[in-house]
């Protein structure tokens, strides 16, 4: 696939759409996938770089890369943090005060 078809913007709009609509399980689970997705491109030595395919050699990761990384990292906070919240609610409403 090329970068230019847009996959990598598809990687990570699920996880955050699931994460603003209050799924917080479902946004995890899907930020793990992508974060592991993203990572395997630092095991890669060679990226399709036309629609010939030719590859070229990977010389460095730019901000664009860490960006891209941080992002499913902060949607995997954050489906960490809303479930944490829903589970105190939910202990909150079962214990008498």
């Amino acid at each position: 696939m090329d970068i230019s078809s847009g996959w990598p913007i598809q990687c990570c709009l699920p996880p955050w759409v699931f994460s603003f609509a209050g799924k917080n399980k479902a946004a995890l689970l899907l930020g793990i996938l992508a974060s592991a997705f993203m990572v395997a491109f630092l095991f890669r030595h060679a990226m399709i770089a036309s629609e010939a395919p030719t590859y070229e050699k990977i010389v460095g990761y730019g901000a664009g890369y860490w960006l891209w990384l941080t992002s499913a990292g902060l949607v995997i906070v954050s489906g960490t943090t809303g479930l944490m919240k829903q589970r105190q609610r939910q202990l909150r409403s079962i214990t008498p005060s």
